[in-house]
């Protein structure tokens, strides 16, 4: 027995003096230094510390492999403990990567990535050729779009009337000129422009006024009949879907620019409907909501129709607002440094770091609640400093910076790609001075102000020369609604080649 202790220990048997007791030793004499005595402490609290490390480890290797070799431990069986332990040590591990992942907000100068533009912005023909204005809104609302809504049109109004209405593609056509023609005439009601003391030949001249309005009260886009009540149930814009998924296919061809944003699009309804919204401060507070994404320019590249709860979320949802801007996203390459901007609905710190992953720089408006553990200065201590001044942190993983700026009041904003220096000198109005006076201005917020207002300007130009046509049919709002906003967009494309081509 005493050998097989010797056999345990790297020494030699020379080393140690045997006692009475097999199974205890002490050092001889000769090796009970000072030193030694240090050195054997170190490697006591070493293994120590290796034992506490191995702890996971060392709890499961004693079990048994089955159930056979196991006495009930509080009435549970092997695999309910081993259950217990694993559970035990997933929660210590999503505690661990909470605590890793939990946004560090330093006091720091803000080191902005390379943004370079990597992608390819539109350039101009090869043969030359300016297209005109009605051919580039072919491009959008295409020949198969328009034998769609005839053929489905054709078939509503035989199973609603028994008559054949016998429509075809180039008077759905005149049908869609006409209403934007109504536009620029405004009149008090449709049949204002066809009698004899306000009529207006370039709408009377192309169709009769019963024939108008045929084709108005028969308008569809797909056949009823074909759509179960599954389907309905999961989509609610499905009366519209062919003519919204078209025109949706057709935007995304359009050469994208660099910046853009992403904001809601108030489509004006009163009526009955499950989608109509009220927000408070809109010029139109009553309506359908649109998500879209626009250009600086204007220019309208994506769209979605709100339908509220039944949206569908993914496992990696990060909040309806953010997935949104990911929705709204996805048709632009990645790894090129476009730019997006979004106001304090859609931003949040998981939505930068997602847009960070695929190389896209993002500045928004962001809610202070959304970004856990930020500590900056509050509104009444900028106010105290006063107007142009301003707090800012970074958050050390992502490298994200987060600033409060006061004007009138505090701004807060986060971006990846834009600090605070330059600053630039901004015009405000003084009401104690009662004159203009000159804020600093932090570049993040600039850059902003500049690019952010891509649906303000879409909203503003649709609304100039729309007609309000009356309908009780939600979805004919919004198919006339998305028939402006195409107009719009196929004239700014035009207007873009005008640039390209010198004319």
């Amino acid at each position: 027995m005493s050998q097989s202790i010797f056999d345990n220990f790297e020494a030699g048997a020379s080393d140690y003096e045997i006692t009475d007791s097999e199974s205890d030793y002490i050092p001889s004499a000769s090796e009970s230094s000072d030193d030694e005595v240090e050195k054997n402490a170190k490697k006591g609290k070493q293994g120590k510390k290796e034992k506490r490390g191995k702890k996971k480890a060392s709890t499961s290797s004693f079990l048994p492999d089955s159930d056979d070799d196991w006495d009930e431990v509080d009435g549970l069986t092997l695999a309910e403990y081993r259950a217990r332990l694993q559970a035990i040590d997933e929660d210590e591990d999503r505690a661990l990567a909470e605590l890793l992942n939990k946004p560090t907000w330093v006091d720091m100068p803000f080191n902005p990535p390379d943004f370079n533009f990597k992608g390819q912005l539109e350039t101009a023909p090869d043969d030359g050729m300016l297209k005109t204005p009605y051919q580039f809104f072919k491009e959008l609302v295409t020949d198969d779009m328009i034998e769609n809504i005839q053929k489905n049109t054709n078939d509503y109004a035989l199973e609603k009337n028994g008559k054949e209405l016998k429509t075809g593609k180039k008077e759905i056509e005149a049908f869609i000129g006409i209403y934007l023609r109504m536009g620029l005439m405004q009149a008090s009601y449709v049949r204002a422009f066809w009698e004899s003391d306000t009529r207006y030949p370039l709408v009377a001249d192309v169709m009769a006024r019963d024939r108008f309005e045929a084709l108005a009260s028969n308008l569809h886009f797909v056949k009823n009949g074909d759509i179960t009540e599954a389907d309905r149930n999961k989509d609610r814009m499905w009366k519209l879907r062919p003519w919204l998924n078209g025109l949706k296919q057709s935007m995304a061809k359009i050469p994208p620019e660099r910046h853009h944003s992403v904001d809601e699009i108030m489509v004006p309804f009163k009526g009955r409907s499950v989608l109509k919204q009220y927000i408070r401060g809109k010029p139109h507070p009553w309506g359908i909501k649109l998500w879209g994404r626009a250009g600086a320019s204007g220019m309208l590249y994506d769209f979605e129709v709100y339908q509220g709860s039944i949206t569908e979320k993914g496992t990696d949802s990060i909040g309806v607002g953010g997935d949104v801007v990911i929705r709204m996203t996805s048709g632009l390459p990645s790894g090129k440094n476009y730019l997006i901007f979004a106001d304090n609905f859609f931003t949040s710190l998981p939505l930068v770091e997602r847009l960070q992953q695929r190389q896209i720089q993002f500045i928004g408006t962001v809610r202070p609640n959304r970004l856990k553990g930020l500590d900056l200065k509050s509104e009444k201590q900028l106010k105290k400093e006063g107007r142009g001044s301003c707090d800012s942190k970074v958050e050390l993983n992502s490298n994200v910076f987060a600033l409060r700026w006061y004007d009138n009041r505090a701004v807060n904003i986060v971006s990846t790609y834009k600090g605070i220096e330059p600053r630039k000198m901004v015009k405000r109005w003084d009401k104690k001075e009662r004159k203009t006076v000159e804020v600093p201005c932090p570049d993040a917020i600039v850059e902003y102000n500049k690019f952010m207002g891509g649906i303000d300007l879409l909203d503003s130009l649709s609304a100039l020369y729309k007609y309000h046509v009356r309908t009780k049919h939600w979805y004919l709002k919004v198919f006339y609604h998305t028939v402006t906003m195409a107009l719009v967009t196929s004239w700014l494309w035009y207007r873009r080649h005008c640039v390209l081509l010198n004319v």
